[in-house]
């Protein structure tokens, strides 16, 4: 990610709410997931936890699939709340081929998981060979044209490519990590709707819902920096995504 990124410090998951039947997920995700009960659902990568233990109040048996200390902080919260999850130690990014069992009916991709995504390729064909046929994912995330923009003298404009930036912070005129711009890798947040919408295609996930929206009712994102600018002028740069994508 590039030094402009918009970052935040997520406020520590409430346990207590949790074991009392608590769900974190907006109506319009609810909607979106159906009804859970009984089905299969993978968590990957394990974002805060909470997405997690949403979906086992909703009656999901679920699996959360990340490693080093983002699977230890949920293996934490199952410790200290009793709850029944099934935790994989493996990368989003490139799942082992021993982990890929097609058993799942859903899986859902958490908050921010797409900008740490190093190559599309391999996450996508990763989801399609967890899921079942005929199995979906859905993903709620931040949208990249949230990235974009600065702000000065009370406006926004356009400071950032859609399309990605070298990063280079030295000015030695290369890239400070390895680059590629024509090929599934990037190195600064760059991945486009098309990147996205392609690489699932690809893996045989069809895309059947997307949708864009202007704020996100449970994150914060790039675009809530802006306080010194209007709302009806934020509301004009998309910040967040909700999708579906179905196993055909």
């Amino acid at each position: 990610m590039s030094e402009d990124e918009f970052e935040f410090e997520a406020p520590a998951v409430d346990v207590a709410f949790f074991k009392e039947g608590g769900n974190t997920f907006s109506e319009t995700e609810i909607g979106l997931l159906g009804d859970v009960n009984g089905l299969s659902v993978l968590v990957m990568p394990a974002a805060m936890g909470e997405e997690a233990l949403s979906l086992l109040n909703m009656g999901a048996t679920v699996t959360v699939l990340d490693s080093g200390e983002d699977l230890e902080a949920v293996r934490t919260l199952m410790d200290e709340g009793g709850f029944a999850l099934t935790l994989i130690d493996d990368s989003p990014n490139s799942i082992d081929m021993v982990n890929r069992n097609g058993a799942f009916d859903i899986v859902y991709s958490p908050w921010g998981a797409v900008d740490w995504v190093s190559n599309l390729a391999d996450w996508a064909m990763g989801i399609a060979d967890m899921l079942r046929t005929g199995g979906r994912l859905v993903g709620y995330d931040e949208h990249p044209m949230a990235y974009t923009v600065e702000e000065d003298a009370g406006r926004l404009f356009v400071a950032h490519s859609y399309f990605g930036e070298i990063i280079d912070e030295d000015d030695d005129g290369e890239p400070d990590t390895p680059l590629a711009l024509e090929g599934d890798e990037r190195s600064d947040f760059s991945w486009t709707i098309g990147d996205l919408i392609n690489a699932l295609g690809a893996a045989g996930l069809a895309m059947v819902r997307f949708d864009e929206y202007p704020e996100s009712d449970r994150f914060e994102t790039p675009l809530d920096r802006f306080t010194a600018i209007d709302g009806e002028t934020i509301g004009r740069v998309p910040s967040a995504v909700l999708f579906a994508a179905i196993k055909l």
